[in-house]
């Protein structure tokens, strides 16, 4: 009966696990050690990034990764987990989900919401991106760029003349 070679072992750089220092062993750290250092590294999370929207891109890959996700949702236990997490997030959605369109906790919650993720665009301005995304169908990044354009030429024609340009576009009088 034959027995595998004894590898020398050595500490793992970052902590005190001991690793077996195999022929064609990369580096120095214990798995763990070697996964939080790769999820630290802003290169490694960037590479793994366009990895996985590639991925998500090829249709057919994608449509393979959506089964999984619909076939392991319905597992007993994952829907338990769901359940769990659902009720641990709720005590924050509850009073928004079943209240009806328009109602005012709805009404608050959609301005906080659009408060959060239209933060860097001016409240005045909002109409413009609005319009730029709903009605001219821009994408949002391009939207955005064009409405800080606007900020931009707004503040110049402001240190220029004096006047608050925006104000006209809204009908206000100065």
């Amino acid at each position: 009966m034959s027995r595998k070679p004894a590898y020398p072992t050595q500490p793992c750089a970052d902590c005190p696990a001991i690793i077996s220092m195999y022929p064609g062993r990369k580096g120095d750290r214990c798995r763990s050690c070697s996964a939080r250092r790769m999820a630290s590294s802003p290169e490694h999370r960037e590479a793994v990034s366009r990895s996985t929207k590639r991925r998500w891109l090829d249709p057919e890959a994608s449509h393979k990764l959506r089964a999984g996700i619909r076939v392991a949702n319905q597992r007993p236990e994952r829907r338990e987990q769901l359940r769990q997490a659902g009720l641990k997030a709720g005590p924050d959605r509850a009073r928004y989900v079943n209240t009806p369109a328009g109602s005012p906790a709805r009404i608050l919650a959609n301005k906080r919401m659009v408060d959060t993720k239209l933060r860097w665009c001016p409240r005045e301005y909002r109409p413009l991106y609005s319009y730029l995304r709903k009605v001219k169908e821009i994408p949002a990044p391009e939207a955005k760029a064009i409405v800080l354009a606007q900020v931009a030429a707004d503040q110049r024609e402001h240190q220029r003349t004096g006047r608050l340009p925006q104000t006209d576009r809204l009908g206000v009088s100065a």
